[in-house]
């Protein structure tokens, strides 16, 4: 034989297996299992090596052989927390995280005390909409590891994402503190203190960032960001030249380039970076928008009015396509269009202004109604639902208002409402709770505290409210447990003390309260 011949053969068959061999592996070691009756002792190698094999997988990014992977290793060894909280993340990463939240639920259940499982449960509840249980388990993993780095870090994140910054702040310079180094950290304090419009702080957070991870292009990005929202134009150029360089094949760099190109008025960046990031995106609704700005400036209708048409399909809700789109069918004499399209834009701009202005009575509402000054919330907060009959935090406001003002079945609607998008918000849940026991509803109090309970286990007035709903269905014996529970949980506490007293007396000559 060849032996030159024989040489090129094997390396084409290497080349041919390279980019499958994992996945081969995994097909291979599932047959040998089916075909050999395994030991119950091989079962679990095999297993093992299943596991580590949907590790190599997730890290090349193969997430669903990497999901597949981890299935086949459970199939072998079910109660193995390593498979189970590694099919959890796979699974979160592939956009399923409703079943990676029961797979992680799994795992804790046999390893309630490791932080990091009880930190990647909770990723999973943000990544399922879930952010209040989010946080709640989040700071059990605190609990656990209170020195950990980037679960600190995780808590702020999610803190901030649900708009608490003060404790949010906190926790990510504690995360700082931990480690100087963790980007993630920074970035996000970073975020925050441009929220709340504290550059300096912002900046001073971007540039120790970008010391650490100097090549890291989502920094560059949003640090010409930044540089942009502030009016320093020159400097978010050279960020965003920066972030492209190091990352030419995301899009967003290239349409913030040419976005700010297209401000500045620098027409030819601004077409060539908005054509590359629609290249690489061809659904990427703003590049296609802002491309159609830069052609109409250049009077290139027609050119203009394709991109617009294919902005305003990807962007319908966005009044700016629709004006540019109306002016430029107008100057090309299509007035009936041009006429549609400037009806759109005013449509589209009152519902803008409308939900500006719903924001506005919310703030304003939320504000007087913490300085008790209720009836005047009343009327801020019913103004923004007449505007927006759905807002959740509207109606959860105007809920406390109304439970104030001792109207309990108007407020159990509108805690309901908010319930309907944020179903596991613990406040609306509480409120609701106390709405019910005051509307002499104790057994739809009950199951809202005891759903209540999973997220806030050690609320002693989460057990206390429980503890009166279960005495008002004459549930001697486990609302008594509830009440010892809030005062252990809170001890002195006279409400709690009576509650307990007035309990073991079966209510006689006395009264709960919640």
């Amino acid at each position: 034989m060849n032996l030159c011949f024989f040489a090129e053969c094997r390396t084409m068959l290497h080349d041919m297996w390279a980019p499958h061999r994992q996945a081969v592996i995994i097909v291979l070691l599932c047959l040998l299992i089916q075909g050999t009756g395994a030991r119950p002792e091989d079962k679990g190698e095999i297993a093992a090596r299943l596991n580590s094999a949907g590790l190599d997988l997730l890290k090349q990014g193969r997430i669903r052989e990497a999901v597949e992977s981890f299935r086949q290793a459970l199939e072998r060894d079910p109660e193995n927390v390593d498979c189970l909280a590694n099919l959890g993340v796979a699974l979160v990463r592939q956009g399923n995280p409703a079943e990676a939240v029961k797979v992680l639920q799994r795992a804790t259940q046999r390893r309630p005390n490791d932080p990091r499982l009880s930190s990647d449960l909770a990723a999973a509840l943000g990544a399922a909409g879930r952010p209040h249980e989010a946080v709640a388990q989040m700071r059990k993993s605190c609990s656990l590891a209170p020195h950990d780095a980037v679960i600190r870090r995780n808590l702020g994140i999610l803190l901030a994402d649900e708009g608490d910054n003060r404790d949010a702040e906190k926790e990510l310079q504690v995360a700082v503190g931990l480690d100087p180094a963790d980007i993630e950290a920074r970035r996000a304090l970073a975020r925050l203190y441009t929220r709340e419009s504290r550059s300096q702080l912002a900046l001073a957070q971007y540039r120790a960032a970008l010391r650490y991870a100097p090549r890291e292009p989502g920094l560059h990005f949003e640090l010409g960001e930044f540089y942009q929202a502030n009016g320093k134009f020159s400097k978010a150029e050279a960020e965003l030249r920066v972030a492209v360089n190091l990352s030419d094949g995301d899009p967003v760099y290239h349409a913030a380039l040419g976005s700010l190109a297209l401000h500045s008025g620098d027409l030819g960046t601004a077409e060539t970076a908005l054509r590359r990031a629609i290249e690489l995106r061809p659904t990427f609704g703003d590049a296609h928008r802002d491309l159609g700005a830069v052609l109409r400036r250049q009077g290139r209708l027609e050119e203009a009015t394709v991109e617009l048409r294919r902005a305003a399909e990807l962007l319908p809700a966005d009044p700016e396509v629709h004006f540019m789109l109306g002016q430029a069918l107008k100057k090309a004499g299509k007035t009936d269009e041009a006429a549609e399209e400037s009806l759109l834009f005013q449509q589209r701009s009152k519902r803008a202004a409308d939900r500006n202005l719903v924001n506005a009575y919310v703030a304003e509402g939320t504000k007087l109604l913490q300085t008790g000054q209720v009836e005047e919330a009343i009327t801020k907060l019913q103004q923004a639902l007449r505007l927006d009959p759905e807002n959740a935090r509207a109606s959860y406001n105007y809920g406390l208002a109304l439970l104030f003002e001792n109207k309990p079945g108007e407020a159990i609607t509108c805690f309901q409402v908010a319930l309907q998008s944020q179903p596991d918000n613990p406040d609306a849940l509480y409120f609701l709770a106390r709405a019910y026991l005051a509307d002499d509803r104790p057994e739809d109090a009950a199951a809202c505290l005891r759903k209540l309970m999973v997220m806030r286990p050690d609320d002693p007035y989460v057990h206390n409210g429980l503890g009166v709903a279960l005495a008002k269905i004459q549930d001697w014996s486990n609302a008594a447990a509830e009440f010892k529970s809030a005062r252990r949980l809170e001890p002195g506490n006279a409400i709690f003390e009576n509650n307990q007293t007035c309990t073991e007396n079966h209510l006689r000559g006395c009264a709960l309260t919640p």
